[in-house]
């Protein structure tokens, strides 16, 4: 890999030489992670070298997988920082949930801990989704717990979405709207009375309406007709019927 890094300049910029880039960062990465870093510096920022630094970190993390976060930690705080903090945490999670969420909350960056967190929820989901989604829902309130919340609840949903519906049935009102709107729409593809009916049972206001609003939109883009049926005689309040009213996508019957 050594010999083949000065290869990599020698190639025209492109496809062909971006997959050089990246077969080369990983090959020193297995042998020597600094030759693999000083490689990837060289190389012009953007696309390219974010991905051959991916690259370099799946294979230094295989091996330690604690100097790689190290590293990532080190990084000048900013879009790269954040694109290799989500990369790793993804490996991290796929091993141990747990750790990977004590080296992401550990990042001092907060774009790069937001990043890290809403990828290890994703990935932790996969394989547990209920576990993923309590942890998300205990997080300080702010749009990187919205994200990780909403897409645990995405994998809870295709495994068990009673489950996942009655959980969020029972959030408090300072997490339950944003859980709710992210939901509705996935419970209105399988029974779209059911699910505004479930959203109207909410007793916050502001997680019923997001959930109605949600649900309604999806049903709206499905079946419009039906939708717009439903709207009319749904006994909704009416600041919120005028905004669903507002949203009839033009040429909807």
């Amino acid at each position: 890999p050594a010999a083949a890094a000065g290869l990599v300049t020698l190639l025209p910029p492109g496809e062909t030489q971006t997959r050089a880039a990246l077969a080369v960062a990983r090959g020193l990465a297995e042998r020597n992670p600094p030759a693999a870093l000083a490689f990837v510096a060289t190389l012009p920022a953007g696309t390219a070298q974010t991905l051959a630094l991916n690259n370099a970190l799946t294979a230094w993390a295989a091996a330690d997988p604690a100097a790689a976060g190290r590293h990532v930690a080190s990084l000048v705080p900013g879009p790269a920082q954040d694109a290799a903090a989500g990369h790793l945490a993804v490996i991290l999670a796929t091993r141990n949930p747990p750790e990977a969420l004590a080296w992401a909350q550990s990042l001092p960056a907060e774009s790069a801990r937001a990043a890290a967190l809403i990828q290890v929820a994703s990935t932790w989901a996969q394989n547990d989704p209920a576990a993923a989604t309590r942890w998300a829902s205990a997080q300080p309130a702010g749009p990187a717990a919205e994200v990780a919340l909403a897409g645990a609840l995405s994998y809870w949903l295709l495994k068990d979405a009673d489950a996942a519906r009655d959980f969020v049935t029972a959030l408090p009102a300072a997490t339950q709207s944003a859980a709710a709107a992210s939901i509705a729409p996935t419970l209105t593809q399988k029974d779209p009375a059911a699910a505004l009916a479930w959203a109207q049972s909410l007793a916050a206001s502001a997680a019923r309406d997001a959930a109605t609003t949600a649900a309604y939109l999806r049903w709206l883009d499905n079946a419009p007709a039906a939708a717009l049926a439903w709207l009319a005689t749904a006994p909704l309040a009416p600041t919120l019927k005028a905004r669903l009213q507002a949203q009839t996508r033009p040429g909807s019957p």
